[in-house]
């Protein structure tokens, strides 16, 4: 599928419109990944001369690659000497900075596709994990790293555009927060996604748009594929993280006129959430954030006015939203979606963004989720220890 390319020359390259970093690791999706790459081949044909979409490639048991994608073609222009670790911290920033120095460009974005749980934590950078959940990557048998690891990998690279998450329950405050200093933009799930990933023959026209809103098309155009093809499609949305601070402040204030003290738990029963732990006492973790506010802030009334001025926020930093009454997955079951279907079947109760709310339910087993949160900076901007956490 791939030719080679020869190496570059000593000429200065020229400043392109965009270059877009696509990190994948395949190990457990090879299928799917080598997929994905062949429908962003079919897809880069008609985009810009003046556009760069460089693949570093993590394939089980075969050294590492880059790759170019450009009119139909795809060209190995650097291939590593081993298989990497393609999560440590290094190896990621490495490949990323290497694209964008040999490919510059007004504007930069980076897709991350492989395993993903969010902000869920592991105890080391580079840990073999003991439960098959992760931050974002699955390498090297179940290696990842934790999302202050991958902010730490792409502090002092250029400001990116946006990031688009190909994997599972990556559109979290928790995340969105740790990493709102280095990207404009979080495109992705609050949820598990499909194994197929992104319509790829459709993403890369949409994110090589010269048009001011295609951050706005590249989102709806991955929603209209599952829409369209696989049923009730996934929950998607948009999060800008310019306002992301401001919003932590609103809701620090709007927690405090309800959260109980530890070890009182608030009620999470029937609420939209996105990740069933199955490994760990089936905990329901990642809660809606728009759901969770308006029933315990405004039990439900979306007149209510300290709702309102919170929600006024949110809108700030979600900007654009997709619902489904139910979606692909793993680890839910047909009575979840059951319990919310209420939710779920209007815009009132949706964000599209997820929170964890810590509670004494959470017993500690492998993983400690209360005591995992701290190692979050959403923590301490909304004062979690406040209520005794």
């Amino acid at each position: 599928m791939f030719t080679s390319s020869c190496s570059h020359s000593d000429e200065e390259p020229t400043i392109a419109h965009r270059t877009v970093c696509a990190y994948m690791i395949s190990e457990s999706l090879d299928e799917p990944i080598l997929n994905n790459v062949r429908m962003m081949r079919s897809g880069s044909i008609g985009i810009s001369d003046n556009d760069n979409l460089i693949v570093y490639l993590d394939r089980p048991n075969l050294k590492s690659m880059l790759l170019r994608i450009s009119n139909g073609a795809i060209d190995t222009i650097m291939t590593y000497k081993q298989n990497n670790i393609s999560v440590d911290p290094s190896v990621v920033r490495d490949a990323i900075a290497w694209s964008f120095e040999h490919y510059p460009a007004e504007s930069y974005g980076v897709i991350f596709a492989s395993h993903g749980s969010g902000w869920l934590v592991r105890g080391d950078t580079v840990a073999v994990a003991k439960t098959p959940k992760s931050s974002y990557g699955y390498d090297k048998g179940g290696m990842s790293i934790n999302i202050p690891s991958l902010k730490m990998a792409l502090s002092g690279l250029p400001k990116l555009d946006f990031i688009l998450w190909d994997c599972c329950n990556m559109q979290c405050i928790e995340v969105a927060y740790e990493l709102r200093n280095t990207t404009d933009c979080l495109m992705g799930s609050p949820s598990e996604i499909p194994s197929a990933g992104g319509p790829y023959n459709k993403l890369v026209p949409a994110m090589f748009s010269h048009t001011a809103n295609y951050r706005e098309t590249t989102l709806k155009e991955y929603w209209n594929y599952y829409a369209r093809d696989r049923g009730d499609s996934l929950p998607l949305s948009l999060i800008y993280t310019k306002d992301l601070e401001q919003f932590a402040n609103v809701t620090h204030q709007k927690l405090q006129m309800f959260m109980p003290q530890n070890p009182l738990r608030i009620d999470l029963s029937n609420l939209i959430f996105y990740l069933r732990d199955t490994k760990r006492n089936n905990d329901r973790v990642m809660f809606d954030m728009n759901n969770f506010m308006l029933v315990h802030l405004a039990k439900g009334d979306v007149t209510n006015a300290d709702y309102i001025d919170w929600k006024r926020s949110l809108d700030n930093v979600v900007t654009l939203k997709y619902r489904c009454t139910r979606w692909k997955t793993n680890t839910m079951r047909q009575n979840d979606f059951m319990s919310f279907y209420k939710y779920l079947s209007n815009d009132d109760h949706y964000s599209g963004i997820s929170m964890y709310v810590p509670s004494s339910d959470y017993i500690a087993s492998h993983w400690n989720y209360n005591h995992d949160l701290h190692s979050t900076e959403w923590y301490y901007a909304v004062n979690w220890g406040d209520f005794g956490w």
